[in-house]
C-alpha cells in the first residue's frame, strides 16, 4: 500500500510568491532570486526516486523607491538617487549644515534703497559681515599724494561710506572700491598734467617764434598784469585750467599789458628796454631803410659835406642789425 504524503502547495506549505518562481521584496528593498526547483517525487513501487533540485531562478532589480510610502514614494526630490545610500549621504551631508547661519531670501517686493533702509536686507548685510555703523570703515592707507593732487574732503570721504554702508558692502569692499576711484583719479591727474606739460612746450615754441627776443618781456608783462590787477586765485584758475599757457590767452594779456603802461607801452619795469617783437623789430628796419637821407645811408666825409658823424652812421648800423635779430630770431624753448 502507498504511504500518504504531504503536498507542500496544496496544503499552504510554500508562500504564494513561490509558486510563480519569485518572492516580494525582501527587506533590503530587492526583489530575491527565483525560488529553488522542487524535489523530484519518490518514484514507485521498485523504481528509484526523482530527480535533484531544480535550478535557482535570477531575480530581476526593481525600483527601490517601491517600497516607500505612496506619499512621497514620487516625489521630483528621489528622483535623482539610484539606491538607499546615496539618500543616506544626502543625508548626512544636510545633517552636517543644520545649526549653521542660514541667509533668507528676501521678498520681492522688499526695496534695499528704501529710505532708512530695509529689514530684510539689513539682516542679510549685517550677516555678512557688514559693520554697525559706516564710520568704522577702514580706507586704505599709504595712498600716493603727488604734488598737485587735489585732496579728497572729509565729508566727501563721509558720503562715501554712508554710500556703502547703505548698499551693504562689507569692509574689504570699501577698501578695494576706494582704492580703485583713487587710483583713477591719480591717472586723469597725471594725464591732464602731462598734456599742460605738452600745451606748454607748443605755446612756448609757438610764442618765442612769434615774439622773438621779446618773449620773456612779454610774458612778464602778462605775469605783471595779474598781479597788479588780479588775484592768487586768479592765478591759480588760469594754471589749474590751463588758459596760462594758451597762446591766445597770453597775446591778449600781453596787449593789455601794454595799453595800461604809463606811456602806451608794457608795463613799466616788467621787461627789458628796446626789446620789440619780430613783427615790431621788421616795421622799424623798414622805416629806417626806406629814409634814404638817415643817418644809415649817409655820413660826413673828410670835408664834414654829410649831415652826420661816422658814430652816428655806425650806431645807426648797429641798430638795424640788432633789429634783424629781433625780427628773425632762433627758436629756443
Amino acid at each position: 500500500m502507498k504511504e500518504d504524503k504531504l503536498n507542500p502547495e496544496k496544503d499552504n506549505l510554500v508562500p504564494k510568491g513561490a509558486r510563480y518562481g519569485k518572492f516580494p521584496f525582501n527587506n533590503r528593498g530587492f526583489a530575491d532570486g527565483g525560488g529553488d526547483g522542487g524535489d523530484g517525487g519518490d518514484g514507485g513501487d521498485g523504481g528509484s526516486d526523482g530527480g535533484g533540485n531544480g535550478g535557482a531562478g535570477d531575480g530581476g532589480s526593481l525600483d527601490w523607491r517601491a517600497t516607500l510610502d505612496p506619499s512621497i514614494r514620487e516625489h521630483p526630490s528621489l528622483a535623482n538617487f539610484k539606491t538607499p545610500a546615496d539618500v543616506a549621504k544626502s543625508y548626512v551631508n544636510a545633517q552636517a549644515l543644520i545649526g549653521k547661519e542660514k541667509l533668507p531670501i528676501p521678498s520681492k517686493d522688499a526695496d534695499p534703497m528704501a529710505e532708512g533702509g530695509n529689514k530684510e536686507y539689513d539682516l542679510i548685510y549685517d550677516r555678512m559681515g557688514r559693520p554697525s555703523d559706516f564710520k568704522t570703515y577702514a580706507l586704505p592707507e599709504g595712498l600716493e599724494t603727488p604734488e598737485g593732487f587735489p585732496a579728497v574732503p572729509e565729508e566727501t570721504i563721509n558720503g562715501f561710506k554712508e554710500m556703502a554702508h547703505k548698499i551693504g558692502l562689507m569692509p574689504h569692499q570699501v577698501k578695494a572700491l576706494y582704492q580703485w576711484q583713487h587710483d583713477q583719479a591719480l591717472g586723469i591727474h597725471k594725464g591732464n598734467a602731462d598734456e599742460m606739460s605738452k600745451a606748454l612746450e607748443t605755446s612756448t615754441v609757438e610764442l618765442r617764434k612769434e615774439y622773438g627776443k621779446a618773449f620773456d618781456g612779454n610774458l612778464a608783462a602778462a605775469k605783471g598784469l595779474i598781479s597788479k590787477f588780479g588775484s592768487p586765485e586768479v592765478l591759480q584758475a588760469l594754471e589749474s585750467s590751463g588758459l596760462g599757457n594758451n597762446p591766445h590767452m597770453i597775446r591778449f594779456m600781453v596787449k593789455v599789458a601794454k595799453n595800461f603802461g604809463e606811456d602806451g607801452s608794457i608795463l613799466a619795469g616788467e621787461t627789458q628796454a628796446g626789446i620789440l617783437s619780430p613783427d615790431d623789430a621788421k616795421a622799424e628796419v623798414a622805416k629806417i631803410m626806406a629814409d634814404k637821407k638817415g643817418a644809415y645811408w649817409n655820413r660826413s666825409d673828410d670835408k664834414g659835406n654829410q649831415p652826420f658823424s661816422k658814430q652816428e652812421h655806425d650806431a645807426m648800423v648797429k641798430k638795424v642789425a640788432d633789429l634783424n635779430e629781433m625780427a628773425y630770431p632762433t627758436v629756443k624753448v
